[in-house]
């Protein structure tokens, strides 16, 4: 199976107050670029609808795609699940509608690019898992879902498919989120899944089994905030490795390094395996030269 690409929609809060108008002005959206020449009619108008709103719903989108277990081709579905996540942005959220002369529709905005689709492959269980990266603007919980593939859903021989589904098949876990608590990774670790969670004072591993049970948790005390993560790792016979960097983020591409681990994960348990001493000349500014994870 391929994980194609992931993004994240929003839509307005249930109790959130939309304010709609039809507009032509994109600065407030668009400022480097232009939008195709076809979105306009003869007058140079185009056909726009913004809807503004305080709060909005967090919607996990995927695109994915299987060989099919009989005959040959692919089988592609996507999904699109409204999630119990509200993200609130600083300034109020903007959402514009564009139809063209087909009657076609698509939908732009200028926030919540923050907010990502983490998945991670299971090679075990042979499935697709997933959830979101969050951050300080995020509400609510975050679902710890299971992808697929479902073999019963595929096509018949030789044929293709695209539905849309609006659920998962299973949703594991619903994961905590808040200004003082954020999802930073997801790592599939042979016997379950590993869930990073970023706080002002620390990072906490949360384990999970395939089932959604928690097997374990464990949490390392920072000075600092975490907000990113670097990690390796690596799998064994008896277990599964991983070494964590966190980090504090200073500025736009600059970070302070204050935690160095190692741990170990095995038979449901998770335990710390080394603690690097962060040396004076890793407590400055770094400029990361990748996204980091």
């Amino acid at each position: 199976m391929e994980f194609r690409n992931g993004s994240v929609n929003f839509q307005p809060w249930a109790d959130s107050e939309v304010e709609t108008a039809e507009v032509t002005d994109f600065s407030q959206l668009w400022k480097d670029g232009k939008f195709p020449s076809e979105l306009y009619d003869g007058d140079g108008e185009a056909h726009v609808t913004t809807h503004t709103f305080e709060k909005s719903q967090a919607v996990l989108c995927v695109d994915m795609k299987a060989k099919q277990t009989k005959g040959k081709g692919l089988y592609r579905w996507g999904y699109e699940i409204p999630t119990n996540m509200q993200y609130i942005p600083e300034e109020p959220f903007v959402n514009i509608v564009i139809d063209d002369e087909n009657n076609k529709t698509s939908e732009i905005n200028n926030q919540g690019n923050e907010i990502e689709v983490i998945s991670v492959w299971s090679q075990s269980q042979e499935m697709m898992y997933a959830t979101l990266k969050t951050n300080e603007k995020c509400r609510g919980s975050i679902g710890l879902y299971c992808l697929g593939p479902k073999e019963e859903s595929f096509g018949d021989e030789g044929s293709t498919g695209r539905p849309t589904r609006t659920e998962p098949v299973a949703t594991l876990a619903e994961i905590p989120v808040s200004e003082n608590r954020w999802v930073l990774g997801l790592e599939d670790v042979g016997e379950g899944l590993l869930v990073f969670i970023g706080e002002p004072d620390g990072v906490t591993l949360e384990l999970y089994g395939y089932d959604g049970t928690l097997l374990d948790r464990l949490k390392e005390q920072t000075e600092q905030p975490v907000e990113e993560l670097e990690k390796s790792s690596t799998k064994w016979e008896n277990g599964y490795g991983i070494y964590l960097t966190a980090l504090h983020k200073l500025d736009e591409d600059a970070y302070f390094i204050h935690a160095c681990r190692g741990y170990w994960i095995a038979d449901g348990k998770i335990q710390n395996v080394f603690s690097g001493k962060v040396r004076n000349y890793m407590a400055q500014r770094w400029l990361l030269e990748k996204k980091r994870y």
